[in-house]
């Protein structure tokens, strides 16, 4: 038992060093060897729900979801069965909800963030960037169940918080104006679709580095509205700054840039034609 608790602790260090040196790869080795051990020799350890946890956090960064999926629950499981008092789950909620949300699992992610919210509130309050990040995947979560209305209420409690927090060109500002800019389409309200993609547009001209691949799909959208508001030649204007944005930019075989071009050719078909 004493060696089984060296060996415990030593894989638990080698873990934490990895993580260290940003090897996250090989401390992810580490911990699920020192998890399966500990488990299999001392069950009951009160530490394990946290050490599930720790491992479906480093599977998240990892971008192994299904396993981080696995080990939060797991860890959630752990907490329900210990016998001891309740704690707050609310940052194993936060982060699952993430996972769901990811995974395309946008019910589940929903009760996830339902749950996380009070208890996130309560420890670091109404204003906290945390709280903000709870209300946009909330927002994405009744985006894609189709609740409109609520993904809008949502992602403006989102942008209200982060409001307090960055300056307007700030990019995770930009990502909340564009989901807010979204929604307003499915709504119909295109003037507002209109004034929030450009000031997503406004956050992507301000960083130091722009992904061509983001602010091209931003474009499209603005080149999108655009057209849906009237105003065809405008639409047609923007849509092909775009494609030469792009076509500068991102590879020949990009799905963005065949999507682009679809749309100039269903809806500006004059662009293609021959002239003598």
């Amino acid at each position: 038992m004493q060696n089984d608790t060296a060996t415990i602790s030593a894989l638990f260090n080698a873990a934490n060093v990895e993580v260290e040196m940003g090897n996250l790869e090989e401390a992810g080795v580490f911990l699920r060897k020192a998890i399966l051990l500990k488990e299999s020799t001392t069950p009951t350890d009160p530490g394990l729900s946290n050490d599930y946890f720790d491992l479906g956090l480093m599977e998240k960064a990892l971008d192994n979801l299904d396993a981080a999926r696995s080990a939060m629950y797991k860890a959630i499981e752990l907490e329900s069965a210990a016998g001891r008092p309740p704690r707050d789950l609310s940052d194993i909620y936060y982060h699952l909800s993430a996972v769901e949300n990811n995974l395309g699992n946008f019910s589940a992610a929903k009760a996830l963030v339902e749950k996380s919210l009070p208890g996130i509130i309560a420890r670091y309050g109404e204003n906290d960037l945390r709280t903000a990040n709870l209300y946009y995947h909330l927002s994405l979560t009744e985006d894609e169940l189709g609740n409109a209305k609520a993904a809008k209420a949502a992602i403006g409690q989102n942008i209200r918080i982060e409001e307090t927090h960055y300056e307007a060109t700030h990019p995770s500002l930009g990502k909340s104006y564009y989901q807010l800019a979204m929604i307003e389409r499915k709504l119909g309200n295109f003037p507002e679709a209109l004034t929030y993609i450009r000031k997503t547009l406004e956050s992507d001209f301000a960083q130091e580095e722009v992904s061509a691949i983001e602010t091209g799909i931003h474009f499209w959208s603005l080149s999108e509205v655009t057209l849906e508001m009237g105003d065809r030649e405008e639409a047609k204007k923007i849509g092909v700054h775009c494609y030469n944005m792009i076509d500068e930019e991102i590879p020949e075989d990009h799905i963005l840039k065949r999507d682009v071009y679809q749309y100039l050719f269903r809806n500006f078909p004059e662009l293609f034609e021959e002239t003598v």
